[in-house]
């Protein structure tokens, strides 16, 4: 349902689009969401690049049942090729790259240039780029993101998000952030 509806807000199906899933507290379903929106666009036969920006706990490799070496952590840090960071999903159809190391300052390696050269060889090489973020009511990391992005979801869980969270959402929005 949600890559039909993306068709409403990307009608032009000849430019890279960049996503950021985020929610406003941890469990909400942030990466379940970006890893089944990854998986559907690929099945719709898009080049898809599932990206893990939650670097203060990041789960992707854990999720996917993958053993991954390094991730957006070790590119920036030790200036390694974009190439030597993705990893391959055979079962799911689409490409990933996790966190890697937790760094120390997550906040400034958002910031860093080596961040944007990531993206920019990403919405080269991809079709779609999924983001998939920390929550927005713990730290500003996805405001960081929002750059580089053409559209943000913002995911609430049924039974688990607060109620206040919808208030949030409508200032962020009047704000447009």
């Amino acid at each position: 349902l949600i890559r039909t509806n993306l068709k409403y807000f990307f009608p032009n199906d000849n430019t890279s689009k960049c996503i950021i899933i985020t929610s406003y507290m941890s469990g909400e379903g942030k990466s379940f969401t970006s890893i089944n929106l990854s998986a559907s666009m690929a099945a719709a036969d898009y080049r898809v690049l599932l990206i893990e920006l939650d670097l203060r706990k990041p789960r992707l490799s854990q999720y996917l049942n993958a053993t991954v070496e390094s991730g957006v952590s070790d590119f920036v840090v030790n200036n390694m090729a974009v190439q030597q960071i993705i990893n391959k999903d055979d079962k799911l159809k689409f490409d990933f790259i996790t966190s890697g190391p937790i760094p120390p300052n997550p906040a400034e390696m958002l910031l860093n240039p080596r961040l944007t050269e990531l993206m920019v060889y990403a919405k080269a090489n991809y079709d779609y780029v999924i983001i998939d973020t920390p929550p927005l009511g713990m730290v500003a990391d996805a405001y960081l993101l929002n750059s580089f992005a053409e559209l943000s979801i913002f995911i609430l869980r049924y039974k688990y998000s607060l109620k206040t969270t919808i208030g949030f959402v409508d200032k962020l929005n009047k704000e447009k952030k």
